[in-house]
């Protein structure tokens, strides 16, 4: 039995009680009170929707949902085909599917140019009376009527357009009635550009002459040439007002063409103007055909192998081609350049000539008059020679000096440059000399050097390589080395003598011999003492003498004789031997003038060379070079006379020329006149007198040649033969002492290396520079020279 009734029809409607009952007792309960249900229909909800009509996507739709009894009613939204006893919610409501659209359009469709007009037409497909929005750039804000801009209907105008109208644009409908606004149209882009400006070519040039054929040119820069007819002016008055042609060609021009030239391009499309170009103004010369200059890069003679340029400069206009002729004047032109220089390299001997150019331009060409001819002298060019001292063969620790000497040229004229196996030592050099101070085997090579002239560039051949042997073995410990390198000297002059040793130059000083007979150290006597160094600031003549250098322990160095002369006229001459195959140069120099005196050279007596330049080159020195040598010129006077040594160059043989003793010489004696000295076997402990018979003295200025190579065959190659003289002549012909006078030594020579001795040291030259002054009045009379020979112990 349940105790649960269910009604759900309105004839249910009624009174009602309940009543249990049961099977045991008691039976049943007592009846219930009474119950009165009523029964009611469900209150009615109502919807609406406004707008009532179609409807466009995007718009807004209120729908409102009303019960007319009862109230805290909550309510629920039922969309698409909810279906509620059997009504259907999008029955109310009837879709459409876009508002109506907007089309932008824009003439011209191209970019503008500044200041043309623009034209944007907002177009709705939907007839409804609809107002016009306008809208630029990424802004929401409306753009208005202005200066600048004419707003009508849906038209919108950009009267004069500027750079700053450059932008994207886009419109929208409004309406009062529905739909309110239309979609969002299309975005145009506007670009506008600056107006194209015209440009002038004037060919050839704005500077022309009577005849030449000048053409005009326009063009309208960052356009195609042919999207543009053309129009001419001339101060205003237009030549051609409308013309497609872009050149305007004057053929030929004259002075009534004178005058300023614009032009303006109108393009074809749209009769746009371009900007007005800026005045040309073209002169027309009325005089005659301009005639160009022709110049050469060097002033005087081209060496072969090098190089010159011809320069053909006209001082006005440009455009020019020129014409290059050798030799004559035709219409067969050398070569044509559009450049005015023609370069001519390497030189040759064939280049040699007259040179003329001209100038020509224009269809048909215009040429110039010939210019004034010019002279391509071509010569040799000038062999660079080298000469090293000491010598190509050196030890261990001496310094080398290698010298550049151009044949036939002074030395100042020239740079130098100075290359071992091809390698340069010095790319640009103004010295002459190249010096290796403690030279050691890795400077063995072959050297070579070249000069560059200082005037014009120009380079000399380059020198045959010398080679420098370095010998591992012992040296002479020092080398007296001057500055400058010439024997003779002007008083006033200043000079540098120096001591370069090996190792350390510290004990080292200079030493000299004068021809009064005084030997001194350099000391502020006569000279300033720096380092090894001593200096004379002021030569006078009696600094004339021997000089060399010598140590505290008593080693000398090779000696060098100078000679400094009050005279007026000096023979510069290298104060060191020469090698055989060196190139020597002879300069004779006037004290009042720099530059090379004109002058007789002499040698032993003889002319060697007349008054032709003050110079004198002799390429490749021979023994036969060897000898006493002076200059003369017939008003200034004569040079001092200096003697030139010449060694050989066979490194195993002797320098000068031998005549052999027996291989024993106990006391001996020789008799020999006018004949080098010859060296013997010697033997240690031994003395060797060498006595000649009386030699008969020719003249009071007759010379005695002494030549002093000493060829030690039976002894160490480390001892040393010193060589000491003296002289027997009658007493009345000496001013001083015999005594004193055969205290004079004459020559010291090393094999290997100097040894010390108690005498003098000084040059076989003292012999040929003393004869005179140590006799000065000597008839022809006769002496005895007597020569020993002293082996070291």
């Amino acid at each position: 039995m349940q105790n649960t009734f269910t009604v759900s029809e309105p004839a249910d409607q009624d009174e009602y009680w309940c009543q249990g009952n049961s099977n045991v007792r008691p039976t049943s309960s007592q009846r219930s009170d009474s119950v009165t249900l009523i029964v009611k229909d469900l209150p009615t909800a109502t919807l609406t929707v406004q707008p009532e009509s179609s409807v466009y996507t995007g718009e807004i739709v209120n729908l409102k949902c009303a019960i007319v009894s009862g109230s805290n009613w909550r309510y629920k939204c039922f969309a698409h085909s909810y279906t509620n006893h059997g009504a259907k919610l999008e029955s109310c409501v009837q879709w459409r599917d876009n508002l109506p659209t907007a089309t932008l359009t824009v003439q011209p469709q191209y970019p503008v140019y500044t200041g043309e007009t623009v034209t944007l037409k907002c177009e709705i497909e939907s007839g409804m009376n609809w107002r016009y929005k306008w809208y630029k750039g990424s802004t929401q804000t409306a753009v208005s009527q202005s200066n600048g801009y004419t707003i009508t209907g849906d038209t919108f105008i950009i009267r004069a357009a500027a750079v700053t109208d450059q932008d994207q644009y886009w419109c929208q409908g409004k309406n009062d009635d529905r739909p309110t606004s239309s979609q969002r149209s299309n975005t145009v882009t506007l670009t506008v550009l600056e107006r194209p400006m015209a440009v002038v070519i004037l060919q050839p040039d704005k500077q022309t002459f009577r005849g030449e054929t000048v053409t005009l040119r326009c063009q309208i820069k960052g356009e195609r040439d042919t999207d543009w007819e053309y129009s001419w002016y001339k101060k205003s008055s237009s030549l051609s007002p409308v013309s497609k042609d872009q050149e305007y060609t004057i053929s030929p021009v004259s002075e009534s063409h004178s005058g300023e030239y614009t032009c303006r391009g109108k393009r074809r499309r749209d009769s746009q103007n371009s900007e007005m170009s800026d005045f040309v103004t073209l002169t027309v010369s009325s005089g005659s055909k301009p005639k160009p200059q022709l110049t050469s890069s060097l002033k005087g003679a081209v060496l072969t192998g090098n190089t010159v340029t011809l320069s053909c400069k006209l001082d006005q206009s440009t455009g020019w081609e020129i014409y290059w002729y050798r030799h004559t004047q035709d219409s067969s032109a050398l070569i044509q350049t559009d450049k005015d220089s023609y370069t001519i390299s390497p030189v040759t001997d064939s280049d040699g000539g007259q040179y003329w150019c001209r100038a020509g331009r224009g269809n048909p060409v215009y040429y110039t008059q010939y210019s004034d001819a010019v002279w391509v002298n071509v010569t040799e060019r000038p062999k660079a020679v080298m000469i090293l001292q000491p010598d190509k063969q050196t030890f261990r620790g001496e310094t080398v000096t290698l010298r550049c000497q151009i044949q036939g040229e002074r030395d100042t004229d020239w740079e130098y440059s100075w290359y071992k196996k091809s390698s340069s030592l010095s790319t640009v050099s103004e010295d002459q000399e190249y010096r290796i101070r403690h030279v050691d085997e890795s400077h063995i090579g072959e050297y070579t050097c070249r000069g560059k002239h200082r005037n014009d560039l120009e380079n000399s051949e380059m020198s045959d390589a010398v080679t420098l042997t370095v010998s591992s073995g012992l040296s002479p410990p020092a080398s007296l080395i001057i500055s400058p390198n010439t024997t003779q000297h002007f008083t006033s002059d200043s000079l540098s003598l120096s001591c370069e040793v090996q190792s350390n130059s510290a004990g080292w000083t200079v030493r000299r011999y004068t021809h009064n007979g005084e030997v001194s150290n350099c000391s502020s006597d006569w000279g300033s003492v720096t380092g090894s160094t001593c200096s004379i600031s002021s030569l006078q003549s009696s600094d004339s003498g021997v000089y060399w250098c010598q140590s505290d322990s008593g080693g000398n160095s090779n000696p060098l004789n100078l000679t400094v002369t009050d005279g007026d006229v000096i023979l510069e001459i290298p104060v060191y031997p020469l090698t055989e195959g060196d190139i020597l140069t002879l300069r004779c120099r006037y004290l009042f003038d720099p530059s090379d005196l004109t002058a007789d050279f002499y040698k032993d007596g003889l002319v060697l060379q007349n008054q032709t330049t003050g110079e004198m080159t002799i390429p490749t020195v021979s023994k036969s070079d060897e000898g006493l040598y002076w200059c003369k010129h017939p008003e200034r006077g004569e040079s001092p006379k200096s003697w030139i040594t010449v060694k050989s160059s066979r490194s195993n043989k002797t320098i000068l020329d031998q005549t052999e003793f027996p291989n024993q010489v106990q006391n001996q004696t020789r008799e020999a006149v006018q004949v080098p000295l010859a060296s013997a076997p010697l033997q240690s402990g031994s003395v060797h007198n060498f006595e000649p018979p009386e030699v008969p003295v020719r003249s009071k200025r007759g010379t005695i040649h002494v030549y002093s190579s000493i060829k030690t065959a039976n002894i160490s190659r480390r001892g040393t033969v010193h060589v000491y003289d003296s002289i027997d002549a009658p007493k009345r012909f000496i001013r001083d002492k015999t005594n004193t006078f055969e205290q004079h030594p004459l020559y010291s020579s090393a094999v290997n290396r100097m040894h010390s001795s108690p005498s003098y040291t000084t040059h076989p030259t003292a012999v040929v520079q003393g004869v005179s002054p140590l006799i000065p009045r000597i008839r022809p009379q006769s002496f005895k020279v007597r020569l020993t020979f002293i082996p070291p112990v």
